[in-house]
């Protein structure tokens, strides 16, 4: 499931990732006026390192992109080269490679990259470079990557278990609040990963459980939580439900969503939340009123998503969902 949030427009590191455009839509970083570079030929290379990531990133899975990527990894390498204790250059240099795996639609390449990438974070951590922010970019990097389609089964468990290991180095270091709140919803996404890889059902619950422990102190500390991150800690908690048949895990699954709602009301992801946890619940009126927004939305999306899920079969054969697929649900030739 959450490769399917990640895969949505919730990501913000997954955009854009279509097919070049032969206009832009949006301006470019680029377009921009002129910055003035540094003096220092070490800074300079790095500056320039760093917008040819924020352009390649901009242009998306495209040959263009790629190139600005792959420009960006050489002047990292050449600013690492020249000054070796320069932190900053090994982390840009992995963030370039983290991105161009996540591009990349072949398993061996991507696995390639993805490890090319953790190696140079090791070198900024190795260096000095242990700000908070650093953490969350080498983790949330890794397990994004991994968890993509394109990503190898064995891949998957080896490269989600070290965003776990990097995570956990970044909260030991760090018992500040103030520094911990930028790696909590992180470490629960990821424990979410962490489920997903599981076999054992009593493991998904463990790591599902984790997750939920992550965000309740994201929250308790004042962290506030993008739209993705609201998804996979709704998802943590309707999991917890389903697998371990946990009505109370449902009820915060709606409260959870209730609240996001109240913040933006037009949110067709948090009306899915409701949709899911009172499904579970055995209302289903309220599940198809919640859907009824959703479709209003993405039609083939959340119809797509109801229809693949599992712990929502019950729901599927109620009389309330079937009357509103007689109205809602996909013409027939």
């Amino acid at each position: 499931m959450i490769a399917v949030i990640m895969g949505s427009d919730l990501s913000p590191l997954t955009e854009p990732v279509d097919e070049p455009k032969t206009r832009r839509t949006r301006r470019s970083p680029f377009d921009s006026p002129a910055v003035r570079e540094p003096k220092d030929p070490v800074d300079r290379l790095l500056a320039r390192a760093d917008r040819f990531r924020t352009e390649g990133l901009f242009l998306g899975k495209n040959e263009a992109g790629l190139s600005y990527l792959r420009a960006c990894e050489a002047l990292a390498a050449e600013t690492a080269r020249l000054d070796p204790d320069r932190c900053e250059a090994y982390m840009i240099w992995g963030i370039a490679l983290l991105l161009q795996a996540q591009f990349a639609d072949d398993p061996g390449p991507r696995g390639e990259l993805l490890t090319a990438g953790d190696e140079r974070f090791n070198q900024a951590e190795t260096c000095g470079q242990t700000d908070p922010l650093f953490y969350r970019k080498w983790a949330e990097g890794m397990v994004r990557v991994a968890m993509g389609s394109a990503t190898a089964d064995d891949q998957r468990t080896v490269f989600v278990q070290r965003a776990v290991d990097v995570i956990q180095r970044g909260l030991f270091r760090h018992e500040n609040p103030d520094d911990r709140r930028p790696l909590l919803p992180v470490a629960g996404m990821i424990a979410v990963a962490m489920a997903e890889t599981a076999d054992d059902t009593t493991d998904r619950v463990r790591w599902y459980r984790r997750s939920v422990e992550r965000y309740r102190e994201a929250d308790r500390l004042g962290a506030s939580f993008s739209a993705f991150h609201e998804s996979v800690y709704a998802e943590a908690l309707f999991r917890i439900a389903y697998l371990a048949d946990d009505p109370v895990s449902a009820q915060q699954s709606i409260e959870r969503g209730l609240a996001w709602l109240r913040r933006e009301p037009n949110q067709p992801e948090a009306h899915y939340v409701l949709v899911r946890g009172y499904a579970l619940l055995g209302d289903h009126y309220r599940a198809v009123r919640h859907l009824e927004h959703c479709v209003a939305a993405e039609p083939a999306k959340y119809l797509g998503r109801v229809a693949q899920n599992e712990a929502l079969q019950e729901f599927r054969e109620s009389g309330e969902y079937r009357a509103f697929m007689e109205t809602h649900g996909p013409e027939e030739n």
